[in-house]
This record gives C-alpha cells, structure tokens and sequence, in this order.
C-alpha cells in the first residue's frame, strides 16, 4: 500500500520526538499508542484481514486526534482509515474520513499530497453516486504525472473505476480519458502490469468506437478515429500475444486468452465499420493469418511453425434481421479446437458483441469446416 510506505516515515519521524522528549535518567519513554494502533494497522494489513486493519486504522486516528488534534500525521491516519474502509466496499463509511484528510492536506505538515486524497476521495464519491464525482475524479485525474507525488496503483484504480463508471454510463468522451489514463499507468508489476495495460487499450478502443458509432449505429466510422482506435487494439493484441500462447494444463481460457480474443474481436467490429478506410500499424501485417502471425514479430511469441487454416464451409448462420434494420455492431469470437486433419471438434463462444442468436449459431461446432491454407508452411508442428 503506497499509504503504508508514506507513514514509514511519519513512523520514524514521531520515533525522534519521543527520543527528544525521553528523560535524562535513560528509562525509556511510553510507548506511542498512535504507533502501538498503526503497526497493529500495517500487520493486519500484510495479513489481509482487512476487518482487523479497520479496526486498527480507526484507533489509531481517534489516538492521534486526541494527541495532536489536526497536527502531527492525523491526515495520514484519516486517509489510512478511508482507504481500508473504500478496499472494503463501505464507501458510505470511507468518505468521511476521507474528506477530512483532503481538508488538512493543504498543509504539507501533515504528510497527505492533495492529489493523492482526491483521488481517493473521488474514488469514494464516485461509488456513492454523488453529483460532480466524475467531473470531479476527471479533473483529480488531469493533474497527475509519472514520478508524481500520487503513487501509481492510486491513479490506476482511479482511472479504472472512473473508465467503468463512465462506460457503463454511455459517456464515452469522458471514459476514453480515463481508459487512456488507465493504459498509461497500469497497476502492478509484470504480467499483471501488462494484462492491466491491454485491458485499458481494449476499453479506450471500445469507447472510441462506440462514440463513432453512436447510438443509432452509423454505418461508417471517421478513418482518424478508426485508426486511433485500431492503434489501441493493435497495442493490446502485442501485449497480450505471448501470454495467450501459455496454455492451461486443463485446457481452460486463461484471463490473458480472453482478452486477446476481446481484442481480436473489437477489432474485426471495427474493421467492418472502416470498410476499406481501415488502417495499419507499422509492421502489421497484410491480411487475416491466425491472428498472431499477421501482427509482425512480436517478442516472447511462439516461433514454432504455424498451420494456417482456412474456412471451407459453414451453413446455417443468419444474422437477426432486427439487428440488421437497426445497423447494430455483431460480433463473435470464437476458440475452436481442430484435430490433426483441420476437424474443428470444438467450438466456444469467449466473446459476444452482438445478438445472443447469433452467438449460438456460430458457437455450433457442426456449422464449421476448416481446410489447411495454401500459404501455411509445408511442415507444421500443431493446428492452432
């Protein structure tokens, strides 16, 4: 917790004070109860009892309160306080606490940044529906920068949670600010950093194209806005190729399998709205391959041979001719599993945008015949 490494040094801080202040016979001063509750806090927190670190938080703020009033580190411990309650889901109970913080962070004494407590703040108000959060978190959102004093994990879970509110409210002006923050500082370390990153391409490029499209469905898409948003496809997809390729020793869909064929998914949406106006990355590809391939070399892949395939036949698929008059998007992505002769012995739907109808009848595995493509390598090692 970015918070916890903050108090480390309010820890050490209040440690000299009571050095100073210990007598000249060498006994020992009393123990802090404000630090006595804020390592009960920190340990409870390293344990993942969240209740117990509640609890603690709240201790520790009533014992600061009680021996600096608004001074010494009482931001910080009311911060701390909003911060378990908001990872808890008592948002109700966090805002408070939080506003609190904010209030007294305008006084670099107290060891709380503004920036930081409004987004944590924003955060809260957001998940409380209170009028002006999003515009409020938005601008909170506008100020930050890398090596600021916001810790990344805090500006993520913002962006995160201001890109979903904001999606899920139609409002996609404001949810492709959020997403692109969300993309440009991801939470985590590794994989996780990584997954999290294409996650927020793969939402940016959806609002971007759901914006275009509008709610009546237009049937052609600006080719700037096109291109933008493929860009952010296109990231995802580099992202997320060599984690698609570890497979499961069970055979289930990975996060990282799901996302990528989300990607692949949008991205054939959009290639359908750009008609011939769609645009390329630099090393992509020309064409439809497997779905890797055509993006260029992408580092960490796998470099065995691939078998590309080709559809041969399929019969039976209709697309819904409501959603036709209405010129809604349809869109399905699909995991098939072949066998050594291009059979497709399975079919999963991992991803639907479109009619459920449609779904079903692509997810049929009896509709799909599939034939090795003339440009495949004459030796293969699987069928993918």
């Amino acid at each position: 917790m970015p918070l916890v490494k903050m108090l480390a040094g309010a820890a050490a801080a209040l440690s000299a004070v009571l050095a100073l202040s210990a007598p000249s016979s060498g006994q020992a001063p009393p123990a802090s109860p404000v630090m006595a509750h804020y390592r009960a806090y920190t340990s409870a927190l390293a344990a993942g009892d969240l209740p117990a670190a509640e609890n603690a938080a709240a201790a520790a703020l009533v014992a600061s309160e009680a021996r600096d009033g608004d001074g010494g580190r009482t931001a910080v411990f009311a911060l701390n306080l909003a911060t378990v309650r908001l990872m808890r889901g008592s948002h109700a109970e966090a805002l408070a606490p939080a506003r609190r913080a904010r209030a007294l962070a305008d006084n670099p004494a107290t060891g709380v940044h503004p920036q930081l407590a409004d987004l944590i703040v924003g955060r809260i108000a957001l998940a409380l529906n209170e009028p002006n959060a999003p515009d409020q978190l938005a601008t909170a959102l506008r100020q930050v920068a890398p090596g600021g004093p916001a810790p990344t994990d805090e500006i993520s879970a913002a962006a995160v949670a201001l890109g979903t509110w904001a999606s899920t409210n139609q409002n996609y002006t404001l949810a492709r600010e959020a997403w692109a923050i969300a993309a440009a500082f991801p939470e985590g370390t590794g994989a996780e950093a990584t997954y999290a990153r294409a996650n927020a391409h793969i939402q940016l490029g959806a609002s971007i194209f759901k914006q275009e499209v509008g709610p009546r469905g237009r049937e052609m898409i600006d080719r700037e806005a096109a291109a933008e948003a493929h860009r952010a496809f296109h990231q995802a997809k580099l992202a997320l190729a060599p984690l698609a390729e570890v497979e499961l020793a069970g055979g289930q869909m990975t996060f990282a399998q799901r996302a990528y064929a989300e990607a692949i998914t949008w991205d054939a949406v959009l290639r359908g709205k750009a008609g011939r106006r769609f645009p390329r990355e630099p090393g992509e590809a020309e064409g439809d391959a497997d779905g890797i391939t055509e993006l260029g070399p992408v580092a960490g892949s796998d470099s065995r041979p691939r078998c590309l395939v080709g559809m041969r036949k399929v019969t039976g698929l209709h697309y819904p001719e409501e959603a036709v008059e209405k010129n809604q998007i349809g869109a399905v992505g699909v995991r098939f599993r072949l066998n050594e002769g291009g059979e497709a012995e399975e079919a999963q739907v991992v991803v639907n945008l479109g009619s459920p109808v449609f779904a079903e009848a692509v997810g049929d595995v009896r509709r799909w015949r599939f034939e090795r493509r003339p440009d495949s390598p004459a030796k293969t090692v699987e069928w993918r």
